[in-house]
């Protein structure tokens, strides 16, 4: 928030006040979802890899790259971006500021 202040975004505090629970629904859903992978795993070292390969699965198939609408994305990775909750929270975020 700072950062974005400093590069003279307009951030209003009712804004960060409608984000913020968002952020923190977000945290836990993601925080749990580790959570019990992690406790099935043996070393770090795998979880580390889980965790890479599941984070890029969930980070292209939502809004953060390309938009959803307007041809883009070919219509089977829409579908899967319109059933991944991230692409919501990240809508959510790019609206409300």
């Amino acid at each position: 928030m700072v950062i974005g202040l400093i590069l003279g975004i307009k951030i209003s505090p009712i804004s960060v006040l409608i984000a913020l629970p968002i952020m923190l629904l977000v945290t836990f859903w993601l925080g749990k979802h580790w959570m019990v992978i992690a406790s099935f795993m043996g070393n770090l070292e795998g979880f580390g890899a889980i965790q890479t390969f599941r984070e890029l699965a969930s980070f292209f198939p939502k809004r953060a790259l390309f938009p959803l609408k307007g041809g883009s994305l070919p219509p089977w990775l829409t579908n899967v971006a319109v059933l991944n909750p991230l692409t919501y929270a990240l809508t959510h975020f790019a609206t409300s500021c």
